[in-house]
Formats: structure tokens, C-alpha cells, sequence
């Protein structure tokens, strides 16, 4: 018999199993892609208005007041990688990678450090053979701004102390439930061109979460429509005043800000890790529902086709006879 039924119903139970696993993550993985969405949206309007005051304080501010504002030539460079611990999450891993790579081509590779956050982000930096100088693993599923402060001192503390010029972040912008968009912002020194990016990330112009009234809610949705003509940006005539002393104001204000920054990407990147990992185990569920109609379908010809072998036998005997 060409077609073994045996090897198929064996095939058949195997695949069937790795479908119940997958369907089993992708139920799990919409648990932990709602509440990370509620978290990273709820979160969007305060830090949309953080990030208006620090370009606001960089617009009117003379960088000589604060090291967060200082700008140097970019001789030495920082990068927070931020990856995911595990995998089964699409292509997300791989499309961090290609745009720090990109990233890379724009500076000589001795003059680039990497903070990391997740192991496959770790494991890709020594298979290339990269500077890692601080590593952060298993921060959890659902992230707080407290789990995100050792990252964004030492962040800080390394930029203030002029060990970097300049600190950049790849990570992924969670846009919607089926898409993410991997980012490469400068977080420091703060730049208004690098401000203004991060405030248009954080709130579409249009979609579904072009709302900024989220209020921890991922049920509300909002259709706006983009704009015809940009609006006009409006001139503040007016200066800062600063008591008792500019500069401990400012960096204490910018340290807080940066603090916010920094816990926003983090938050992003963990709502995109979630909302990858459900829609790769869907797919692999209704691959593995596929594969079992297809073999259901060879199962069935080469159950005829034994039937039929076994009828030509009998009759082709009882000619003899």
C-alpha cells in the first residue's frame, strides 16, 4: 500500500497536540495582551504631557543649564536594546535586531555600548560579538514604573557622568493588536526633533487609538480623521524663571521626565510582545487545523485505497477458484 494509515492517524495526533498547546498560548497570551494594552494606553496621556514639557524646556532653555540638554559630538554611544525573555512571538525578536543594525551602520562598532532589557536581546549581542555593559532580564509580564527605575538610573547616572554622548533606544511601538512598529528614538541629550517623534508615537493621528481620552480603557474607539492641513504651531512669547537655582530645578525636573521616558518605551515594547506572541499562536493554531483537514483527506484515500486493494484481491481468489 503506497499510503500508510498507520503513519498518518500517528501524524494526525501529533500535530493535534501541538495545535492544543498553541491555542492554549494564544488564549493565555490575549489575558496578557488586554491588560498590558490597558496598561500602555492608560499611561499615554500622562506621558504625552511629559514629554510637551520637556520639549517645551528644551525649546526655551539654554543647554549649558543642565547636562540633559548639553550637546556633544557623538563619539560614544549607549543603546537600550529592549527585546523579549522568550520566544514563539513572530517576528518581533528579528525585527529589533534588523533595526539596531541600521542603527549601527551609522557609527563604528567600538564606539557603541548596549544596556539591555530580555535574554534574546543578550544572546544576539554575544553571538554578534557586542559591548553589553548592563544586562535586565525578567522584568514580568505586566511592568511598574518602580521595576523600571535601576534601568533608568543607571541610564542617567552613566549620560551624566559623560561616559556616553548619547543614548539611543530600539524598541517596539505598539500601534495596534496587529501591528507593531520597531523604533529607534535618542533618549539623550534631549533634542526637540527627538520630542516631537516620541509625542507623535504616542498618539496616532488617526485609527483606532487616536484617542487620548483612554482612561485605562482599550473599549473606547474613536475614528479621527487626519488632518487636511497641519495645524499651526503656536509661539509662546514668554521666558522661564527659575527660583532658588536654574540648574538644580532643571536637572531634578529632567531627571523625573527622562525617568518617564524611559518607563514608556518599556511599557510599549511589553504591550508589542503580547500582542505578537497571541497573533503567532493563532496562526499556528489554524496552520495546525489545516495540516489535520489535510491529512483527515489522505487518511480517507488511503483507507479507499486499501478497501479497494483488499476487493481485488477477494475477487481476483474467487476467479481462480
Amino acid at each position: 500500500m503506497a499510503l500508510n494509515t498507520k503513519d498518518i492517524k500517528r501524524r494526525k495526533k501529533s500535530i493535534s497536540n501541538i495545535g492544543q498547546i498553541a491555542k492554549a498560548m494564544e488564549i493565555v497570551s490575549v489575558t496578557k495582551m488586554r491588560r498590558s494594552q490597558a496598561i500602555a494606553l492608560a499611561t499615554r496621556p500622562y506621558t504625552k504631557e511629559a514629554m510637551e514639557i520637556l520639549k517645551t524646556i528644551s525649546q526655551r532653555t539654554d543647554p549649558a543649564f543642565s547636562y540633559f540638554l548639553e550637546q556633544r559630538p557623538e563619539q560614544k554611544i549607549a543603546v537600550l536594546l529592549i527585546s523579549a525573555d522568550k520566544g514563539l512571538c513572530g517576528g518581533l525578536n528579528s525585527n529589533i535586531f534588523r533595526k539596531t543594525e541600521e542603527l549601527l551602520t551609522k557609527y563604528p562598532s567600538s564606539a557603541v555600548d548596549f544596556v539591555v532589557i530580555g535574554k534574546k536581546g543578550a544572546q544576539w549581542c554575544e553571538r554578534k560579538k557586542l559591548n553589553v555593559i548592563k544586562s535586565f532580564f525578567s522584568f514580568g509580564d505586566y511592568v511598574d514604573f518602580k521595576e523600571t527605575l535601576p534601568v533608568s538610573e543607571f541610564i542617567i547616572d552613566v549620560f551624566r557622568a559623560r561616559e556616553y554622548d548619547a543614548v539611543w533606544a530600539v524598541y517596539t511601538n505598539f500601534l495596534s493588536a496587529l501591528k507593531q512598529e520597531t523604533t529607534a528614538k535618542l533618549i539623550l541629550p534631549l533634542k526637540e526633533e527627538g520630542l516631537k517623534e516620541i509625542i507623535a508615537a504616542i498618539v496616532p493621528v488617526y485609527g483606532r487609538f487616536a484617542n487620548t481620552n483612554y482612561g485605562g480603557s482599550t473599549s473606547i474607539v474613536v475614528e479621527v480623521e487626519p488632518p487636511k492641513e497641519p495645524p499651526k504651531e503656536f509661539k509662546w512669547e514668554f521666558e522661564y524663571k527659575f527660583e532658588p537655582d536654574i540648574k538644580v530645578i532643571l536637572d531634578d525636573l529632567l531627571y523625573n521626565l527622562t525617568q518617564v521616558e524611559i518607563y514608556y518605551v518599556i511599557l510599549e515594547s511589553n504591550a508589542s510582545e503580547h500582542s505578537a506572541r497571541r497573533l503567532a499562536m493563532k496562526n499556528a493554531s489554524d496552520n495546525a487545523e489545516n495540516i489535520i483537514t489535510d491529512l483527515n483527506l489522505l487518511y480517507n484515500k488511503a483507507r479507499q485505497a486499501a478497501i479497494t486493494q483488499e476487493i481485488s484481491e477477494i475477487a481476483a481468489g474467487s476467479g481462480e477458484l
